[in-house]
């Protein structure tokens, strides 16, 4: 409903899923895709559902949650720091 509620075309809408399974953000990136937003999906190995659900998959090649998740803390650290830096110099 956040999605519904919150997207507009051409935002960016960010999911993260250790196993790229999970129902509500499969469901999420749907409902992301009838609003044309650019959908981004940090996973796991596989990607899971995800995989063919968004626009860039951002996959962390482990199965081990532990580490997918510390890895995708590390890579939306990288990521939102260069998304500032571009933004704001």
């Amino acid at each position: 409903r956040q999605v519904e509620s919150l997207v507009s075309p051409g935002d960016v809408l960010v999911a993260l899923s250790t196993s790229g399974t999970s129902p509500n953000i499969v469901r999420a990136l749907d409902a992301g895709a009838a609003r044309r937003a650019f959908r981004v999906a940090f996973t796991g190995e596989t990607g899971g559902e995800l995989a063919a659900r968004v626009d860039l998959l951002l996959n962390v090649p482990s199965r081990d949650p532990q580490h997918i998740q510390e890895a995708h803390i590390t890579i939306g650290h990288i990521v939102f720091q260069e998304v500032e830096q571009e933004m704001f110099g």
